[in-house]
């Protein structure tokens, strides 16, 4: 089957994907459902001549029921899955690493809860979940990171936050998804996951000009 959506890399992921899926799928399906129909119904009940009358149909209280009742139970369930997914993503666990993201035109620089800097490059534990709380220097940001399917704006004077747990390890790109002026298509990091070793030996690997 061909995928076309990003490597799965958080506990977000399959799930995201799914009603991302779910609603492509509806579309496609109603989409093609009301053209065919539309082209069968034209080329049925199209005028053959001059002085053919055409069929007058002022309504079908069945139909008109079908049509109404369907669409309003799949939107519901649309909705409501994802107020709960929402609600979810809005509700990072208690122990959940904390790191703080600062956006600059055009760069991102993260704070780790040792004291630790890192500029376009993020580095975290596989298995865990991670807050980030941003905020921008500047003008107005937006962090996503595509494999982690987590996205949320960054505004200047403000905190905003997102959590996620990464669930495989490797690098994967950060992006700036808010038009931020000259250079925003450069405004990019990068995030490597690793394992919880490999992590804290990064947040002892100090180097000069970094707080004690």
């Amino acid at each position: 089957m061909f995928d076309y959506m990003p490597v799965q890399a958080s506990n977000w992921a399959e799930g995201i994907d799914w009603i991302n899926n779910i609603i492509t799928d509806i579309s496609v399906i109603c989409t093609l459902g009301i053209t065919g129909v539309m082209v069968y119904f034209a080329l049925k009940y199209r005028r053959k001549s001059e002085n053919e009358k055409t069929p007058y149909i002022t309504h079908n209280a069945a139909i008109e029921t079908v049509w109404t009742v369907v669409p309003t139970i799949i939107c519901i369930g649309i909705f409501w899955y994802g107020f709960a997914v929402y609600k979810e993503m809005r509700e990072p666990p208690a122990n959940a690493l904390e790191i703080n993201v600062d956006a600059y035109s055009w760069r991102w620089e993260f704070t780790y809860p040792n004291g630790k800097r890192s500029t376009n490059e993020l580095v975290l534990p596989v298995g865990r979940a991670v807050k980030l709380i941003m905020t921008s220097h500047d003008v107005l940001h937006s962090f996503f990171i595509p494999a982690m399917r987590v996205k949320e704006d960054v505004i200047a004077n403000n905190y905003s936050y997102l959590w996620f747990e990464p669930t495989i390890v490797g690098d994967f790109r950060i992006f700036c998804t808010e038009y931020c002026g000259l250079n925003h298509s450069a405004m990019l990091a990068s995030l490597k996951v690793v394992s919880q070793e490999q992590y804290d030996d990064y947040l002892l690997n100090r180097t000069e000009g970094e707080k004690e």
